[in-house]
């Protein structure tokens, strides 16, 4: 998914990406990751600095040394602070 487009625009953004993953298996395998996205900088007054929460998984079947097929699927729960700044709600 990269919400947050790799390591040079987390250091521009001040974004931290608490992550870690799990494997399974060897010639076929299914890995894990889960990223915990939250500003390191000073946000707006009364907003999270969380971003919200990424799942990435990714099922893997290796044939030969050379030749693997990776398929995979990915998501975001964003936190509510940022849907509400995407999508404001109107208080009219």
């Amino acid at each position: 998914m990269d919400f947050t487009k790799g390591p040079q625009f987390q250091k521009e953004q001040g974004i931290t990406d608490l992550n870690f993953f799990v494997k399974y298996g060897k010639k076929t395998s299914i890995t894990t990751y889960f990223h915990a996205l939250s500003y390191t900088k000073q946000t707006a007054a009364g907003i999270s600095k969380k971003i919200g929460n990424e799942f990435d998984f990714v099922f893997t079947h290796k044939f030969a040394a050379n030749h693997a097929v990776d398929i995979g699927y990915s998501f975001m729960l964003p936190h509510t602070d940022l849907v509400n700044s995407v999508f404001p709600t109107n208080t009219d």
